[in-house]
């Protein structure tokens, strides 16, 4: 009795350090990098990323819509977008701001456009769930979007408004 005991002790240990480890490994991945083939990285940017902050669940649907499409937060807060992917096909959510985002969907428009993701974009496949960290160091509009292909023309776009502090 005494082994089987000490056996069930260890073996909940190392499943635990196991889920502990895999999760600080999801963690390290960069969800922006998905190969879909361009890029949302914008050196005019300036959110910048942040390990922690409040969170802001998003979701995401087929019928080209995020749940809300309108977010208010502060400038200088540190926002987590935890965004779900309720649809059956894969859906992204890109942060800029709004002059950012038209030119990048017009360039999205070329057939020769070909880039990778930077920090301002998750990809979420169907049932999935993504985490995009965002600081909005002034106050102004922001908007997001989904550029797969024929998303953003649907109407697949939203509003982060961002008040002074």
């Amino acid at each position: 009795m005494r082994s089987f005991v000490i056996y069930g002790l260890v073996a909940g240990a190392v499943v635990v350090l196991g889920s502990v480890a895999f999760a600080r490994y999801m963690l390290t991945l960069d969800p922006a990098h998905d190969g879909h083939g361009h890029s949302h990285s914008h050196a005019s940017s300036p959110a910048v990323q942040t390990p922690q902050g409040r969170v802001v669940e998003i979701a995401m649907d087929d019928q080209m819509r995020f749940v809300p499409d309108q977010v208010t937060v502060t400038a200088g807060e540190s926002i987590q977008f935890v965004v779900t992917n309720l649809g059956k096909v894969r859906h992204e959510m890109v942060v800029g701001t709004p002059d950012e985002l038209e030119a990048h969907a017009k360039e999205m428009q070329s057939t020769k456009a070909h880039h990778h993701h930077s920090g301002n974009a998750v990809s979420v496949e169907p049932g999935g769930r993504a985490v995009l960290s965002m600081t909005f160091p002034s106050a102004g509009q922001w908007a997001m979007a989904c550029f797969e292909p024929g998303h953003y023309p649907a109407g697949m776009k939203g509003v982060v408004r961002v008040e002074p502090k």
